[in-house]
């Protein structure tokens, strides 16, 4: 199957937020997701942009307006990350129904380590529980 480029996808349907993520990011996000549903019955929204330049913006669009929430996941440092696009131009998009701030998880702004263990420290995969808490609960 061909998929055109800047056309993301709904990796995992949902209500009540959204994450826009690409690579790594979403298997990471549609656990985390699956982990909410199952523990508190949050149904968050997992949008796989598969592509950067283009990216889909409608599809993040309209489903930022749906849920009111948007969460940003990315593997790089948040500080000059793609995740500041996505949420300027979602802001520019959809403010009008956000219930709560765009929210930006990258990893932290230091250089990545190569060594596995402090990898993981540096990776935003191990905040993002408690990141999806946070904003569900404003």
């Amino acid at each position: 199957m061909t998929v055109p480029i800047g056309a993301g996808r709904i990796a995992r349907p949902g209500r009540d937020a959204t994450v826009a993520t690409w690579s790594a990011g979403v298997p990471w996000a549609v656990a985390a997701a699956e982990e909410l549903a199952a523990q508190e019955g949050a149904d968050v929204e997992v949008i796989d942009l598969r592509s950067l330049l283009p990216w889909d913006t409608d599809l993040v669009a309209d489903s930022v307006r749906r849920t009111g929430r948007l969460l940003v996941l990315h593997e790089a440092p948040v500080t000059g990350g793609f995740g500041a696009e996505v949420a300027a131009t979602v802001a520019d998009l959809a403010f009008d129904r956000l219930d709560a701030p765009v929210r930006r998880l990258g990893a932290l702004d230091t250089p990545v380590p190569f060594a596995k263990a402090l990898e993981e420290l540096a990776s935003p995969r191990g905040r993002l529980i408690t990141t999806l808490r946070d904003l569900l609960a404003y």
